[in-house]
């Protein structure tokens, strides 16, 4: 493997454990099926003079939705770190 390579292999591990850790936290579909009923989505961004966040409600449908395309990315991040 050229370091090219090492180092495109590691910027995809970051980025699935990032997806990974994400999914813990919000999907409920990791370890312990944590079901919540209303998840809470914090949006931050700079603006002049500091950072503004805002939160977000979302539904259960569009939850489901994000989850399924957390997932998805998930699975082509695993398999292009595996033909590396």
């Amino acid at each position: 493997m050229t370091e090219e390579a090492f180092k495109k292999a590691e910027r995809i591990k970051e980025n699935i454990d990032e997806l990974e850790d994400f999914m813990f936290w919000c999907s409920g579909r990791r370890e312990g099926r944590r079901k919540i009923p209303a998840r809470i989505v914090v949006l931050k961004r700079k603006m002049i003079g500091g950072l503004k966040s805002k939160e977000f409600t979302i539904s259960e449908r569009l939850q489901q939705r994000i989850c399924d395309c957390v997932e998805e990315e998930l699975k082509e991040l695993r398999k292009e770190l595996e033909s590396l």
